[in-house]
């Protein structure tokens, strides 16, 4: 791995019906936040189950402890992952990302391990300014999808300003804005 690059952090994600009710739920019963808004659809080149999708979602990402907890809310009714899981639940468990800095090599390595034990890809695109994202379906075994990435090290640093944000939370300003990482 690339030393410059060899953080590591785990996330869960949860796709939501209603993020504010969610970011509350979490905050008062969980202790968790303050939580960062992130707007989604900035990816491009989106393939959900190998086809052209224009999925849109906002979300927002905080931490309880050093867990990072993503919650993700579909904003249109394009076919996406996370409308696929969403059902009739209120919320529900999407994916694991065991976050580290992958480089290309790294990245395209992990997707052909899970693809040598017959785990497919669900969705990739790019993200402007980090790289590759891919979701591997784990879904029907794990319960889960598991998230892959290229991360450069400026989303590790805007993950540890959130990390520390959160250690020294008083709860006031519970939600903010998501730093600008995403080369936008």
């Amino acid at each position: 791995m690339n030393p410059s690059t060899s953080r590591e952090m785990i996330q869960t994600a949860y796709v939501v019906r209603d993020l504010q009710a969610s970011m509350q739920e979490w905050m008062e019963l969980l202790h968790a936040g303050p939580f960062y808004l992130l707007k989604g659809g900035f990816e491009v080149d989106k393939l959900y189950r190998g086809n052209t999708t224009s999925d849109t979602y906002t979300g927002a990402v905080g931490f309880r402890g050093d867990l990072i907890i993503e919650l993700i809310q579909p904003v249109n009714d394009a076919p996406s992952i996370f409308r696929e899981v969403l059902g009739s639940e209120r919320s529900k468990l999407h994916h694991m990302h065991h976050l580290r800095g992958f480089t290309p090599q790294e990245y395209d390595a992990e997707i052909d391990m899970f693809a040598k034990r017959g785990f497919g890809l669900a969705y990739t695109a790019r993200v402007p300014g980090m790289g590759r994202a891919a979701f591997v379906d784990t879904y029907r075994d794990q319960g889960f999808f598991v998230e892959l990435m290229e991360t450069p090290p400026a989303v590790f640093d805007a993950l540890e300003m959130m990390r520390a944000a959160h250690a020294d939370w008083d709860g006031s300003d519970p939600i903010r804005q998501f730093p600008a990482i995403f080369g936008r």
